[in-house]
């Protein structure tokens, strides 16, 4: 309810901007992409849906809380992304940075990874994910092991195993840059497969210039790279992947957690 007074009193200045067609288009996507949010909710038992902006989730003094991004719920077609690669998940660790809620971690539980962890910055997220895990109430999970983190994204020392890291554009720039040295100084001590799957890529950029993250595959609202330097594991090529991808309805100028 506490969105929908917000969209209606800017409504007036985005029908300005929009007109008519382009501000009726808007409104209907809004609107079913909560519905789907809100249906997935209530089929699993969880609280995913409610956007909260950054002034609510408690960051003052943290490290890097002028970098975080509002927590807006993303849509399952999000982690269908994973079928790109063909990959055995058995021997992977899914690392979803900017966790939020949780939401990405229920829905790559449904792969057969080794384990599935998540890394959130806001203490109050985290104790929403949690729960959230503890409330899920369906038996599609191949993976029981979930874990959530409360912690600096900035400052996550990844795990040895292989990975498959997982982010909705939780942050700014400056901490996607340490997140990429973090995780190149992990891969030169234990080198191994790592992936990353990056949604709505505002910062890009970053990964060109970091130099050891190539991307394997390319849609408008997302991205997924593999590291150059993977000993004994192959990276898949856009050849080798499938031809079409489902297109989520996504808009990539607004930023979310998962």
């Amino acid at each position: 309810m506490k969105r929908f007074l917000l969209d209606l009193a800017k409504a007036p200045s985005r029908f300005k901007v929009l007109g008519l067609r382009g501000f009726v288009s808007v409104a209907i996507r809004t609107v079913l992409f909560d519905l789907r949010n809100w249906l997935w909710d209530m089929r699993h038992g969880v609280n995913t849906r409610q956007r909260i902006p950054v002034s609510e989730l408690a960051l003052e003094g943290l490290p890097n809380s002028e970098n975080a991004e509002a927590y807006t719920a993303s849509t399952p077609a999000l982690l269908d992304r994973l079928g790109v690669l063909n990959l055995d998940w058995n021997s992977f660790v899914f690392v979803d940075l900017g966790c939020g809620k949780g939401k990405a971690l229920l829905l790559a539980a449904r792969f057969s990874f080794m384990r599935v962890i998540g890394v959130e910055l806001s203490d109050k997220l985290a104790r929403l994910a949690r729960q959230n895990v503890s409330t899920y109430r369906y038996s599609d999970l191949k993976c029981r092991n979930i874990e959530v983190l409360n912690g600096d994204a900035a400052a996550y020392m990844f795990p040895a195993e292989r990975l498959m890291v997982y982010c909705f554009n939780s942050f700014s720039g400056a901490v996607v840059r340490e997140v990429l040295r973090n995780l190149n100084q992990s891969l030169q001590q234990h080198p191994r497969a790592a992936y990353f799957l990056y949604v709505n890529p505002v910062w890009e950029s970053v990964f060109v210039e970091c130099g050891f993250m190539r991307p394997v595959w390319r849609e408008q609202s997302y991205q997924v790279y593999a590291a150059v330097t993977m000993a004994g594991d192959a990276a898949k090529t856009p050849e080798q992947t499938p031809a079409t991808i489902p297109e989520p309805a996504l808009r990539r100028a607004v930023s979310h957690r998962a």
